[in-house]
């Protein structure tokens, strides 16, 4: 899902203050290797704060939250959180004569931005990345995108990166742009893509390739499977959300199922031979379908028969086997949210209550 920005700008604009503002325990933990801070504790045994600039050089253990490296001397600090309510700085080797007491203040100097590389062959996935799966948030300044990775993860080319960007921009004018990327509950980091292609027709990312024809999308296998499925699960958001037989505990479980689907959607057009889902917009208005369905049974009976078709089709046009178990594990995926819905979102009679 990508939500435009209302007031477009880098996502590392006033970054600093912006991290600065959070909870200091939110912010040792939201931070990344190479951060730079001004820390503020006060000793145990003096009456005087003591400040520090350091660089963060260690975030994987679980305790401490960060190591830190004063640029001040040589001197190794670790800034640990015994409980959810105080954060001290300590010495990380005990025999270093640092007095160290509660933290006060935490404010963030510069954060790290990597490069994020775009060659012929696909979207270089950072190495933090690769293989992650969980919820993936990515801040652009188009806007932003959220996204739910299942196994295998992130690939090692991994065009979903670049979703926030896609919409409404050249894809030969990506260099230079900025991403901030993270993965629910774990640490984010800044990027600044490098565009290392070639820029020929035959350069990645699948936005390059000539605008298809009508008769091109009409001849594809996957095209209006994967779009009206994706119709189909925007429509059934809208009217689960207007229909009073759900309640808000019911009504979030549902959407939230039909979210995931819309992310494996999105996973199995990227992994076929299929035009951008959102090119219908733009290349043949005349192609925008409008699926129409009655019941809830009639709405979900679409999108099988769909994935069907495509599951179908991949397997006889596809004799990659890693391109055929990927796109197979995201159907997979798929038909058990169906399974899901069908147990949450069927009325007795199948057909959706009037809202009043």
């Amino acid at each position: 899902m990508t939500t435009p920005s209302t007031q477009p700008q880098s996502p590392l604009t006033g970054i600093e203050n912006s991290l600065s503002n959070h909870r200091d325990h939110e912010l040792l933990k939201t931070i990344p290797p190479e951060t730079v801070l001004t820390i503020t504790w006060q000793p145990t045994s003096s009456d005087t704060p003591v400040t520090t600039t350091a660089e963060v050089t260690d975030t994987d253990t679980p305790s401490p939250l960060v190591t830190l490296n004063p640029e001040s001397d040589d001197t190794v600090l670790h800034a640990t959180c015994p409980d959810d309510d105080s954060l001290y700085i300590e010495p990380a080797i005990p025999t270093q004569a640092i007095d160290g007491g509660e933290i006060r203040d935490v404010t963030v100097q510069s954060v790290p931005v990597n490069p994020l590389y775009i060659t012929d062959d696909g979207v270089n996935t950072p190495d933090p990345l690769v293989g992650k799966t969980g919820y993936l948030n990515i801040k652009s300044d188009t806007g932003d995108a959220h996204q739910k990775i299942t196994d295998p993860g992130l690939e090692e080319y991994d065009q979903r990166l670049l979703i926030p960007l896609m919409p409404g921009n050249n894809p030969h004018e990506l260099d230079g742009r900025e991403l901030s990327v993270w993965l629910l509950s774990e640490r984010r980091r800044w990027y600044r893509i490098v565009d290392d292609r070639n820029h020929s027709l035959d350069s990645y990312p699948l936005v390059d390739r000539p605008a298809y024809s009508a008769a091109d999308l009409e001849e594809n296998p996957y095209y209006e499977r994967l779009e009206t499925s994706g119709e189909v699960v925007q429509q059934l958001k809208r009217r689960v959300r207007d229909d009073p037989q759900f309640g808000d505990e019911s009504e979030d479980r549902i959407v939230k199922r039909l979210m995931n689907m819309e992310s494996d959607l999105r996973g199995v057009q990227l992994r076929v031979d299929c035009p951008n889902p959102r090119s219908k917009q733009y290349v043949n208005p005349t192609l925008y379908r409008n699926p129409d369905w009655e019941t809830y049974d009639e709405a979900v009976s679409m999108i099988e028969t769909r994935l069907t078709a495509v599951s179908d089709a991949h397997r006889n046009a596809t004799t990659d086997t890693r391109q055929l178990t990927q796109v197979r594990r995201r159907i997979n995926d798929l038909e058990t949210a169906i399974e899901d819905l069908q147990e949450y979102i069927a009325a007795p009679t199948g057909k959706p209550t009037d809202t009043p």
